[in-house]
């Protein structure tokens, strides 16, 4: 299960997936030619900690920081954290990268291209939009969407696919026909 994509699907709203994803514009994608990491900024900070910090808090468990911070894995629960789109299991955070659940380039080929800077620094950082993963997974996903990519854990396909539903909606993106498809059949393995 996508940690902490539970307790975010209560927040978002209270239409379920598969009615939230009938509600997306479904429209050919944009061809993402304009698209520019460096237009997306970096981890804000809030206080002493960045966003990357703060997500590897919440969704590991058992995890203490230090004084500045920084993520640790106590030996006596180790491991904290577990990368939903693999399976694999850490004590080491350093191994785990924060992916974008909808990544940027996707974002912007949905309708994105002409968001001002302070929401495009408000998507980099949403923690409904982020999940701790190993460096693998996050780069054999790159910025495919789920008619691309699906993550290797097939036990993982509903909470990805409602996350993925949920960011789209919560931030007026759009899907293309093959997206769309590929998130109705993920869809199909969530519990009734």
């Amino acid at each position: 299960l996508l940690a902490g994509c539970a307790s975010r699907q209560s927040t978002v709203v209270a239409a379920g997936p598969a009615a939230r994803l009938a509600a997306l514009t479904v429209t050919p994608e944009d061809t993402g030619a304009h698209y520019s990491r460096d237009d997306w900024g970096d981890w804000a900070r809030h206080g002493q900690c960045d966003t990357r910090e703060l997500v590897l808090a919440a969704q590991g468990t058992g995890v203490v920081a230090d004084a500045q911070c920084r993520p640790a894995c106590p030996a006596a629960v180790s491991p904290c954290w577990e990368s939903p789109y693999d399976g694999v299991r850490t004590g080491d955070p350093a191994v785990l990268q924060i992916d974008h659940l909808v990544p940027l380039k996707e974002a912007t080929q949905s309708g994105a291209r002409d968001w001002p800077a302070a929401r495009r620094r408000m998507f980099y950082n949403d923690p409904a939009n982020l999940v701790a993963v190993t460096a693998h997974a996050n780069t054999s996903k790159g910025d495919r969407d789920p008619a691309q990519w699906r993550p290797p854990a097939r036990d993982s396909w509903c909470a990805y696919a409602t996350g993925w539903i949920a960011v789209k909606s919560t931030y007026g993106l759009a899907a293309d026909p093959p997206e769309r498809d590929a998130l109705t059949q993920m869809l199909a393995t969530c519990p009734p």
